[in-house]
């Protein structure tokens, strides 16, 4: 889920391929808008989505999709038309190395200066990439990443669901903690 600056909830409905907005009013939601198309998934387009999973929208409305199953970076503008995306449909970047494939992308994260974070599960790395969809960078080091967030300051925390830690980074992507909980 995420909210937006104007308040509206954006859900991404896994298994109905499509990410749905409400609007609030008090404790009631209602029912806005859908965006791809309910239960049919990619095409290769925008307007269809195979299992989205991660789910941003910036400050601009823009919207942030990954796609599970679509192993694909979604960027639509806050009418929902397609702006780029990162990945191929349906191709899933597997065991060999490709800065623009992904294996099951599940979650997604901007810092500062627009650069997107992409948790790619089972390729075991964060991708990182500029505001306009080109590769920058990727951390690798992970069993699965199965979350991202962007602190105020820069710092990439990365959840590796795996090995069950926290991984932190500096906002020059360089490691500076680890955080393993007694409980895992």
């Amino acid at each position: 889920m995420a909210v937006d600056a104007a308040g509206y909830l954006f859900v991404a409905d896994f298994a109905n391929m499509r990410v749905q907005q409400f609007s609030r009013s008090g404790t009631v939601f209602s029912y806005v808008r859908s965006y791809g198309t309910t239960g049919v998934p990619y095409i290769g387009d925008g307007a269809h989505f195979n299992r989205p999973s991660g789910l941003l929208v910036d400050e601009d409305g823009s919207i942030f999709i990954t796609e599970d199953s679509g192993h694909r970076l979604i960027k639509l503008n806050a009418d929902g038309d397609l702006q780029w995306t990162v990945g191929s449909a349906g191709v899933k970047g597997q065991w060999y190395p490709s800065d623009t494939l992904f294996n099951v992308p599940n979650d997604v994260a901007l810092d500062s200066s627009g650069k997107v974070y992409v948790a790619d599960r089972y390729g075991s790395r964060v991708q990182v990439f500029y505001p306009d969809g080109t590769f920058y960078h990727s951390v690798s080091g992970f069993g699965c990443v199965g979350g991202v967030a962007i602190t105020p300051e820069d710092y990439l925390y990365a959840i590796d669901a795996c090995e069950h830690v926290i991984k932190i980074y500096d906002a020059d992507l360089n490691p500076c903690l680890l955080y393993t909980s007694d409980a895992a």
